[in-house]
This record gives structure tokens, C-alpha cells and sequence, in this order.
């Protein structure tokens, strides 16, 4: 136990709280680092264009359902590579070309790259995956090695009096 001012707190929250300030300031760190080396690259006019598209990953029993974001990038500048129990996806939405005579008032389309790479519960087979990329969302379906049925669990709704 740690002493407060008021009280004693449990030094598992003390420990949480360490922790969850300590990968708040590694994320910031990774931000603005990445930010130091990759803006005095860019054109003028150009954002950094580096992003982390939101995924989702779904167990549907006998496989795996990944569901990833990505406006604006074509499924040709996308690259999937697979191991047993990990997933790596690559992109890049390539660079416009300047058009000379538009007054841009704005302009925050230009060139982006993404990584990921998500490490999976349990070992699938490559062989066996596909990947469907429909109106900027990408689809990967990865056939697991061990199918698991997914079981429907009993639902009891319990009256609030």
C-alpha cells in the first residue's frame, strides 16, 4: 500500500497508472520523432505522410477476420505477407503530380504510406487466406490451423427492481 494525503491506495493502481503514463509518453515520443526526420523531407505543401489505418480483427471459429480502413488507396499498392502467427500489411497511396493552373486554396491530398503488423492468438495457414479490398475497406480472412467452434454462450436477463 502507498500513503495519500487522503487515504491508502493499493499499490496496483499506483503500478497502472506508472505504467499507462509511461506508453502515453513513448507514443508521443514516436510521434514527434517520426515528425523530426520526416518533415524536412517533404515539398512544400506536403503533409507527413505517414498513418495507422484503424483494423479490426474478428474470431469467427475456423478463421480469422481482419477488416482494415484505407480511403483513397488502391488494392495494387497493397502488400500482404503472412507468417503462421503474424500478419504484415504495407501500403502506399502513390504521389499526386502537381497540376499547373489549379489555384488550390488548400490542398492536403498527397502521398501516404502505412505499416502494420499484428501478431495473431493462435497459428493459421497462409496458404489458405485471402484478402478483398471493396470501396476503401481491405477484407483478410485467415483460415486457422486449429478450428475452434465458437460456442453461443446462454444469456439469463436479470430485472432491475
Amino acid at each position: 500500500m502507498v500513503r495519500k494525503k487522503f487515504g491508502i491506495v493499493p499499490i496496483k493502481d499506483e503500478l497502472d497508472r506508472a505504467f499507462e503514463d509511461i506508453a502515453t509518453a513513448m507514443e508521443n515520443f514516436r510521434r514527434n520523432f517520426t515528425r523530426m526526420f520526416k518533415e524536412p523531407f517533404l515539398e512544400e505543401g506536403e503533409e507527413l505522410g505517414v498513418f495507422e489505418p484503424s483494423a479490426d480483427l474478428v474470431d469467427k471459429g475456423d478463421a480469422y477476420e481482419i477488416t482494415v480502413d484505407m480511403p483513397g488507396i488502391d488494392k495494387e499498392n497493397i502488400e500482404i505477407n503472412l507468417t503462421e502467427d503474424e500478419i504484415e500489411i504495407k501500403g502506399e497511396r502513390k504521389k499526386e503530380e502537381k497540376e499547373e493552373g489549379k489555384n488550390y486554396v488548400r490542398r492536403e491530398r498527397s502521398y501516404r504510406s502505412f505499416y502494420r503488423v499484428m501478431s495473431l492468438p493462435e497459428e493459421i495457414l497462409p496458404d489458405q487466406s485471402e484478402a478483398k479490398m471493396e470501396n476503401g475497406i481491405l477484407k483478410v480472412t485467415l483460415k486457422k490451423k486449429h478450428p475452434t467452434p465458437i460456442k453461443k454462450k446462454e444469456v439469463k436477463r436479470i430485472p432491475v427492481q
